[in-house]
């Protein structure tokens, strides 16, 4: 959907906005994936939040798991930023 979205609005012409060159559409890719990647970290995390309230029918996440997907979270926020802030 993402993806969609990206192409809709970099093809329309009324924005008067010049086409982006390869670079530009390599780091917009870049972030795209970036983001593509918290969002499955953030889909864990939600669940792991989800069998906690529902109550102890299953352990939830390590400790030690759930500081890493939150760590690697923020790597991935940061490298969306660094695609983004590339000329």
């Amino acid at each position: 959907m993402l993806q969609k979205t990206l192409d809709h609005y970099l093809s329309r012409p009324s924005l008067g906005v010049p086409p982006l060159d390869e670079s530009a559409r390599q780091n917009l890719a870049s972030a795209q994936r970036s983001l593509q990647g918290l969002a499955a970290v953030l889909d864990v995390l939600e669940a792991d939040h989800l069998v906690y309230r529902a109550g102890p029918s299953e352990p939830p996440l390590a400790p030690q798991l759930v500081d890493g997907l939150l760590m690697a979270g923020r790597q991935l926020i940061a490298s969306a930023q660094a695609a983004l802030e590339r000329p």
